[in-house]
């Protein structure tokens, strides 16, 4: 058998890529049949001084994100909300439930990401970005 009367070996496609992992959302608790969309919090510390141990802050106090009064005790970083798209929807974040707050009422909408912000002197943001 010559080299002309072998057949070519099968070609093989690679693997397609693994799809992108869907990030956890906390989904909205409240009575509502309407249309949802993701609200993204990014939390952070921010600037707490030159000498605060930003580090020591984040293990010992915890931000608390607030969805139309409800409470929610969440980790520092990006953490997703499914709220109302076709109604006003109030949020908030606060550290220990009482002090840095800093909130908004969110018009009807997509989805969108808020940036918290604190610093050592008590101030706290929450800025609107589109999502």
């Amino acid at each position: 058998m010559s080299s002309a009367d072998t057949p070519p070996p099968p070609v093989t496609q690679p693997a397609p890529p693994p799809p992108a992992p869907t990030p956890a959302v906390v989904p909205y608790i409240e009575w509502h049949t309407g249309a949802r969309r993701v609200v993204t919090f990014d939390l952070d510390i921010g600037n707490m001084g030159p000498f605060a141990m930003t580090g020591l802050v984040k293990q010992r106090i915890s931000p608390t994100v607030h969805v139309d009064g409800r409470q929610f005790p969440v980790y520092w970083g990006r953490v997703n909300f499914e709220v109302p798209a076709d109604r006003n929807v109030h949020v908030a974040v606060s550290l220990d439930d009482s002090v840095q707050v800093a909130s908004d009422l969110l018009p009807s909408g997509g989805d969108l990401v808020l940036v918290y912000r604190t610093d050592s002197s008590g101030q706290a943001t929450l800025e609107r970005h589109a999502g």
